[in-house]
């Protein structure tokens, strides 16, 4: 019975050994499988979800970008990497083309791909070496660039100074010329020039050039009487008048229409005209009063 007991204990310590020797060597082989186990059901789960998705889902692709991750430790994933990225780039590309083919485009669902691409790039920035990224982001580009004109309401910033301003017939020239290129676009004429509402708004402008003309320089004239306006009125002399009839005299050159700009022309030389009048006023009173002054002093 002794004998027995001697051999139960030696057992147990004998498996204590093993099992920290075991453990000491990474493990034996039963947690191997389980590796190995995780990475082949990791696999299948990314193949067998890019196999089932029809549509961008930025949490699966990052989600599976993570698993990936984890498995870089212990296994060479370069293929499964290239694998997940490339199955998101086909599901983004499908989906903004299928987008841009449409006669009604939505600009939201674009602007949800495009923001696709970009989420992809920023967790695999290898992802721009990659043909289709490059297509979608040269096509988004004309995209957004014939989106703009189509809807704008064409009035610039005057970047006036005081002087000079931007003339409207010069940036509505190189507008339409922009416009133009747009529409001879290789990429344009490929994969959007079937958008309605696009091709309509860069072909059909004339109105919106003419509004666009009028409500520049409607805020042309309100940029000009505030600058203007900083002058204190009783401040305002000739020098400031011969400025502003000069600015208004370019304005008028330009757009003959609008009569704010002449009043208040008309407004600043009346005020000019009370200050000359004030200052020639006080000019002769001290005269008067310094030669007052002098006759006291000789009669004393």
């Amino acid at each position: 019975m002794k004998y027995l007991k001697l051999a139960v204990i030696f057992l147990v310590l004998l498996g204590g050994i093993i099992l920290v020797l075991s453990i000491n060597n990474g493990g034996d082989d039963g947690v191997g499988v389980s590796r190995e186990s995780i990475y082949v059901s990791y696999s299948r789960e990314i193949k067998e979800g890019w196999a089932n998705q029809t549509d961008w889902d930025k949490d699966m692709f990052i989600d599976y970008c993570n698993k990936i991750d984890a498995l870089a430790q212990d296994y060479s994933v370069s293929t499964l990497r290239e694998f997940n990225l490339t199955k998101a780039i086909e599901i983004v590309d499908t989906k903004i083309f299928e987008e841009w083919a449409k006669n009604d485009c939505s600009n939201t669902k674009v602007a949800k791909y495009h923001k696709a691409i970009t989420d992809i790039c920023a967790k695999d920035n290898t992802a721009e070496d990659n043909s289709m990224v490059q297509e979608i982001l040269a096509v988004y580009r004309v995209y957004v660039t014939a989106y703009n004109y189509a809807y704008s309401n064409f009035v610039p910033e005057t970047n006036f100074d005081g002087n000079t301003w931007r003339r409207y017939s010069d940036y509505r020239s190189a507008t339409e010329s922009n416009i133009a290129n747009t529409l001879n676009n290789s990429y344009y004429r490929r994969h959007l020039a079937n958008i309605t509402a696009i091709n309509n708004g860069l072909r059909n402008n004339a109105s919106r050039f003419e509004s666009g003309k009028n409500t520049y320089y409607a805020k042309l004239a309100e940029e000009i009487i505030a600058h203007y306006n900083r002058i204190p009125e009783e401040e305002r002399n000739d020098s400031d008048l011969i400025k502003l009839r000069t600015v208004r005299n370019k304005y008028n050159a330009e757009y003959p229409n609008n009569e704010a700009i002449n009043n208040y022309v008309r407004q600043y030389a009346v005020q000019v005209q009370q200050n000359n009048e004030r200052e020639e006023a006080e000019a002769q009173a001290q005269t008067q009063a310094q030669a007052e002054s002098q006759e006291l002093m000789t009669t004393n």
